[in-house]
């Protein structure tokens, strides 16, 4: 299922009020099919997650879960802008970055696992698709990712539009959901056979 995460912080490495980080999740997308047109006029205020004059800092982003969930992929959607007169250009956005997805929100709890990628550029002056990140194994019981990112491009507005992640299963809370026996009934010398479904437990 696609899911946006329920609230995004940073450590400051590069936003002002015209570019804050609840700009990754503001655009309403329900898949990574969903684009955004930079054939058209596309402006970064509102649009973006950055700065007019990018950073050569590195920083952390953190996405906050409401309730736990199982993360097995991450779709990104790198920023490209283009002028009222047509004018832009290709800006790469973020490219190398580490995740780590925590127990806790913030950053807390325990680490249950860890991803390190690079992103690709944007392109100008056509319809861009998320870019599908398969993490390769499914995180369970995830509320919070902080992404840290290594390095971007460092040119205009460098940034990213959208974020968002894949969740699976149904991040029941932990519990036993059944219980069974083979019989209700054991005399002294033979077996029974006990039997249990979990949820959200490893």
């Amino acid at each position: 299922a696609f899911r946006y995460a329920d609230d995004v912080t940073t450590t400051g490495g590069q936003f002002n009020t015209s570019y804050p980080p609840t700009n990754l999740i503001n655009n309403g997308f329900t898949s990574p099919a969903n684009t955004i047109d930079t054939t058209t006029t596309y402006a970064a205020s509102g649009n973006n997650y950055a700065t007019a004059n990018g950073t050569t800092a590195n920083f952390n982003l953190t996405f906050n879960f409401n309730a736990a969930v199982d993360l097995s992929a991450m779709y990104v959607w790198n920023y490209v802008y283009r002028t009222a007169a047509g004018v832009g250009a290709t800006t790469p956005g973020v490219n190398a970055y580490t995740l780590t997805f925590y127990s806790a929100s913030n950053g807390g709890g325990s680490v249950v696992g860890s991803f390190s990628g690079s992103l690709v550029a944007a392109t100008f002056n056509a319809v861009n698709s998320a870019q599908t990140v398969n993490f390769g194994t499914t995180n369970i019981a995830v509320r919070s990712v902080v992404m840290h990112v290594v390095s971007n491009y460092g040119a205009t507005y460098t940034g990213m539009n959208e974020l968002a992640f894949e969740t699976t299963g149904t991040n029941a809370p932990a519990a036993i959901l059944s219980f069974a026996t083979s019989t209700n009934l054991v005399t002294y010398g033979n077996m029974a056979t006990l039997s249990w479904q979990v949820g959200a437990v490893t």
